[in-house]
C-alpha cells in the first residue's frame, strides 16, 4: 500500500472451506495490527482497489454469511 509501519502479531488461525467442484481452500493465517497515519500510495501494478471500512461495515461483513468478500480482500483502518 506504499507505506511502512511497525506491526504486532495479534493471533493466528486455520481456515478451511469447501468451494465446490472438488476445490478446497485451506489456509493457516496470521493477523497483524499496525497503525499508520499518513497517506497510502498503492502501486497500481499490485493494488486494484482499496477503501476505508468503518468498524460497523467490518462487523457486518464478518457476521453476514450471505455476503461474500473477494479473495485477497485487504482489511485496514486509518484510525
Amino acid at each position: 500500500m506504499g507505506f511502512q509501519c511497525p506491526l504486532n502479531k495479534i493471533f493466528e488461525f486455520t481456515y478451511r472451506s469447501e468451494l465446490g467442484n472438488g476445490l478446497i481452500e485451506h489456509e493457516y493465517d496470521h493477523v497483524f495490527l499496525g497503525r499508520y497515519e499518513g497517506n497510502m500510495l498503492p502501486n497500481p501494478v499490485e493494488v486494484n482497489d482499496s477503501r476505508y471500512w468503518n468498524i460497523t461495515e467490518i462487523a457486518d461483513a464478518l457476521t453476514n454469511t450471505r455476503r461474500c468478500l473477494p479473495v485477497g480482500s485487504g482489511w485496514h483502518s486509518t484510525r
